[in-house]
Order: structure tokens, then C-alpha cells, then sequence
């Protein structure tokens, strides 16, 4: 199995598993450099493995939510490639990829900083979504949250006081990106029918 997979939602990850070996990129605070980042960083990861587009099976991508920039950038970049070498594509979205945390417990609430102590939250049991994803408040997360671990990359000082009532495990993407492809690899889709996952339009 080799495979392409990027995040583009908040933070800028490349992965790249050529069978063997991850080729790892990863720009952290990329804001708004994910269009002059992404390629070049793919093409790294390529040289570095020596591999071909056409040498691999399939391409990953996080959909969201996140920054609605990024995340358009991501999906229209992995679209494209995926076209042009008639490869299929697996979807993830930020919520699978924070489930997939290395150490996950079973039953943990999701959060994705949406500034302004605004959150996009879901609720995971066993890796699959029991509680859709929603755009909540900070004061609106303790009754969803309520016996579940918490995930989340960011912890605010609002956060750390909830965090005081439950458990709380930093979410990582690198681990979570991969651990998700591991286990949902047999659910590739034709690059065509991936889409943006927004909780929330615009401003």
C-alpha cells in the first residue's frame, strides 16, 4: 500500500508511505501558506521516496472543518492529482483524524478551535460518530462532552478549566492521519464526490 494524504485544515500536513517508510512534512501556523507550501512540500516527499504519482494506490485528504481556505486548497490540489493518475481518494474528516489519536479511549469528544472560544465539536464512540458535528461555545461543551475524554490540539484557559473535569488528551494529526488510514483504506471513493466538510458558512 502506498499512498499520498494531506491536511490542509488548520495546520499543513504531507504524508507520504511508500510501503515502507512515512515521508513526513508538516508547517506549523501555516495560516494562510498552504497554496505556496503544499506542492513543493508533496514534491519533497516525492523525491525523497523515490517515488512516481502513477506508483501510488490511492490519496488521503482531511475535508474539515477548519480554515475554509485551506481546506478548499487541499481538496482541489488532491482532486486534481487524483484525476489526473485515475487514482481513488479517502476522505477523513478533522473529527476521524483527532479519534484516531494515538491512546484514544473509546468514547471522546472532539474539538477544533474556531477562535473567539468557539469550537466545532463531535462525539466519537469506537472511532465512529455518535454526535454530529456541531459549532458550539465554550460554555456549551461540558454537558457534550459529558463522560467523554476530551481531544483537542488547542487548550485555552477555558478549556484548561473544563479540562479539570475531564480527561483530556492533546489531539495529534500525524498519528491520527495515519491510524485512520490503517482502518477505513477499503472506503476510497472517486475524487469527484469529495467535498468540504463546513459546520459553519463563512464569514
Amino acid at each position: 500500500m502506498k499512498y499520498l494524504a494531506t491536511d490542509t485544515s488548520g495546520d499543513l500536513i504531507v504524508i507520504l508511505f511508500d510501503g515502507e517508510k512515512y515521508h513526513t512534512r508538516y508547517l506549523k501556523g501555516c495560516n494562510t501558506k498552504h497554496s505556496l507550501t503544499l506542492m513543493p512540500y508533496i514534491e519533497e516527499c516525492l523525491i525523497e521516496s523515490g517515488l512516481e504519482l502513477e506508483d501510488l494506490d490511492f490519496y488521503g485528504v482531511v475535508t474539515g472543518p477548519g480554515s475554509f481556505t485551506g481546506i478548499r486548497i487541499g481538496i482541489s490540489a488532491i482532486k486534481a492529482l487524483a484525476f489526473a493518475t485515475h487514482k481513488k481518494v479517502l476522505a477523513l474528516t478533522s473529527f476521524q483524524v483527532l479519534a484516531y489519536t494515538d491512546n484514544a479511549p473509546d468514547k471522546v469528544c472532539l474539538l477544533i478551535d474556531a477562535n473567539h472560544d468557539n469550537y466545532y465539536a463531535s462525539v466519537f464512540e469506537n472511532k465512529k460518530c455518535v454526535i454530529d458535528p456541531c459549532f458550539l461555545h465554550i460554555d456549551e461543551i461540558e454537558k457534550v462532552s459529558d463522560n467523554c475524554c476530551i481531544i483537542s490540539e488547542n487548550k485555552s484557559d477555558e478549556l484548561k478549566n473544563l479540562a479539570l473535569k475531564r480527561d483530556f488528551l492533546a489531539g495529534d494529526r500525524v498519528s491520527g492521519i495515519i491510524n485512520a488510514i490503517n482502518d477505513n483504506f477499503n472506503n476510497l471513493t472517486d475524487s469527484e464526490e469529495v467535498v468540504p466538510l463546513y459546520v459553519k458558512k463563512s464569514q
